[in-house]
């Protein structure tokens, strides 16, 4: 299945956009979808 780059074409207005992070961050997660397996960094 190909990723088709013309359905992120669409209008975002310019106040929706982040000017700075939220806070707090929050954490990373890693899927290791062979295994099913959830990481929490």
């Amino acid at each position: 299945m190909r990723l088709k780059t013309e359905k992120f074409d669409y209008h975002l207005p310019q106040e929706l956009i982040a000017q700075t992070p939220f806070e707090p961050r929050s954490r990373l997660l890693i899927l290791n979808h062979p295994l099913l397996q959830v990481f929490a960094n």
